[in-house]
């Protein structure tokens, strides 16, 4: 059967944990699943289910429940194989927008931005803008520090963390030093999709491969992606799609959401 073609997808990424105070709540996500010929959907995780994915749309929202993992440690996972299945539904023309479950969407910027005939191979705002080109492994306890105050995530079986102490995530502290926009909100053209998920395929999905040269590219999911993108020769466009404080959006130059962090 012939798959649709799309001009492309907004694809919003939560957890079970954030089915009530974000999933469901109107304040975050979008109020329609179609934006200037983007489909919106929503995805979490549930390794348990028998299928590979399954849609569920009764809601009024496009989920996609995965089956992956549902914890942080496996976003990267989660985030890809989410790609993976809507390129399997439909033809991408132009790409995806990557978006987190905390977002206050402008609809007219969001259009605009969607409209735009200029847009790169990847684009979001740069969290490090300053470092060079050179590719370092990097101490980072940002993995660490997140479950030192969620210990409790660990034993949740749709995390996929039973076998996981403490000890364990102390460890995965070793992460490259790359250039990448932070995954809150970010823009990768069909092409950049392509790499990504081909690069994760080849290696299983596995999210705690180690480089002794690079350490843990992908426990971290955009730093994962900038990793990807960087072996292809593929860098990040400083393109501000977001701010982290509540904004005028008609003051907004480039931005089509504000992240509010709410509800952790």
């Amino acid at each position: 059967m012939s798959k649709k073609t799309i001009k492309g997808a907004i694809l919003i990424f939560s957890c079970h944990k954030h089915l009530e105070n974000r999933l469901s709540n109107v304040r975050y996500g979008l109020p329609k699943n179609e934006y200037e010929g983007w489909n919106v959907f929503y995805f979490i995780g549930n390794p348990n289910i028998p299928e590979r994915y399954t849609i569920d749309s009764n809601g009024g929202r496009n989920i996609i429940t995965l089956k992956c993992e549902d914890s942080y440690l496996h976003v990267m996972k989660k985030v890809v194989m989410g790609i993976e299945t809507i390129f399997q539904l439909f033809n991408i023309e132009e790409g995806i927008l990557r978006c987190g479950d905390d977002l206050i969407f402008s609809e007219k910027k969001l259009t605009e931005f969607l409209n735009s005939n200029d847009k790169k191979d990847y684009m979001g705002k740069i969290a490090n803008p300053s470092i060079n080109e050179t590719i370092k492994k990097k101490i980072d306890y940002f993995i660490p520090n997140y479950f030192l105050t969620r210990q409790h995530e660990l034993k949740n079986p749709l995390n996929g963390l039973l076998q996981f102490q403490m000890e364990d995530i102390m460890k995965l502290h070793e992460v490259p030093n790359v250039k990448y926009t932070g995954g809150v909100v970010t823009y990768l053209s069909s092409k950049s999709c392509r790499m990504i998920v081909e690069s994760m395929k080849n290696i299983s999905f596995d999210v705690f491969k180690y480089y002794p040269s690079f350490g843990y590219p992908y426990i971290i999911e955009d730093i994962g992606i900038g990793f990807i993108l960087n072996a292809f020769g593929i860098k990040p466009t400083m393109y501000d799609l977001y701010s982290d404080i509540e904004i005028n959006f008609e003051f907004a130059q480039t931005q089509i959401a504000c992240h509010t962090n709410e509800g952790k």
